[in-house]
């Protein structure tokens, strides 16, 4: 039987900017917001499917996306942990590497 599915986080990557905000029609702090979503084998192997950058207001959390290869750019290392986005491609060589030794054992 095979499990997969997909799921989504969010990360709060600290204060951005002062602006005004539409909703609450005044200036208030923003915040960098991170938003992605991933697919999933059996809960461990996953890979991101999506993700978008956000400048959200402090109080009503609406704001506006912003371009994830400026902010990348800015940032030290990605936000996302490792398991997400490479847990997919180690079960890919997991796979190739069990192939392989059975290729290998197998007599001519």
């Amino acid at each position: 039987m095979i499990i997969w599915g997909s799921g989504g986080r969010h990360v709060d990557l600290g204060s951005l900017e002062h602006a005004h905000c539409q909703t609450c029609e005044a200036d208030r702090p923003f915040k960098l917001t991170l938003v992605y979503k991933y697919f999933h084998l059996y809960w461990v192997f996953k890979c991101v499917t999506q993700k978008k950058y956000w400048a959200a207001c402090n109080v009503c959390n609406r704001g506006y996306e912003l371009e994830s290869s400026k902010v990348e750019q800015t940032l030290e290392k990605s936000p996302i942990p490792l398991t997400h986005r490479y847990g997919l491609a180690v079960l890919g060589v997991l796979v190739a590497v069990v192939v392989i030794g059975i290729v290998a054992s197998t007599p001519a």
